[in-house]
């Protein structure tokens, strides 16, 4: 998408069925129910029932954990003032990368390399991990356009080739400069 400044952004991100307040709510309906099989079998006489039980619980509040840090994981690809800028959200950590568009290549993904790379002088980042075979070569063809517009010095316009679908994790947004 092309913002105010006439940068284009991608933004990629995990496709999640449930958000982490959705998976915290069927965590928190599944540890009711087994505490309270837990309970009555503790009070029928067989306690071993409900330390399995809490096992069970924590268990499942692993998984949540697991789940809502990464549930937000995405990629933010700009291109603007003669500079692709990548910032990488992974769990809690964020990665940010910036290179000339001038010296930015893109190489699309291959049989034994599954992700778009993004390299410049010195740095390399890999992008599209979020993404279907399929996404990933489209979004390499829109990188390129957008790279070959920035070095001809033609003002930034919507892709061609831009990623696009209605159950796509891929969709275009105006950030805030």
């Amino acid at each position: 998408m092309v913002d105010e400044d006439g940068g284009l952004h991608w933004h990629l991100r995990r496709n999640c069925a449930l958000t982490p307040a959705q998976f915290g709510t069927v965590f928190l309906s599944l540890a009711a129910i087994s505490a309270a099989i837990a309970v009555f079998f503790f009070v029928a006489g067989a306690p071993f029932v409900a330390y399995f039980a809490g096992i069970e619980v924590l268990a499942l509040g692993v998984a949540f954990v697991v789940f809502a840090r990464h549930a937000g994981d995405s990629e933010h690809i700009c291109l603007r003032d003669g500079r692709v800028q990548v910032e990488q959200h992974v769990g809690a950590s964020v990665v940010r990368t910036e290179i000339e568009a001038a010296w930015a290549r893109v190489e699309s993904p291959v049989a034994g390399r599954s992700l778009v790379t993004l390299s410049g002088p010195g740095q390399q980042v890999q992008l599209g991990r979020y993404l279907v075979s399929a996404e990933r070569a489209r979004l390499a063809a829109s990188l390129r356009q957008g790279l070959r517009q920035c070095a001809a010095g033609v003002p930034s316009s919507r892709p061609s080739e831009a990623p696009s679908g209605v159950s796509s994790p891929i969709s275009d947004s105006k950030q805030a400069a």
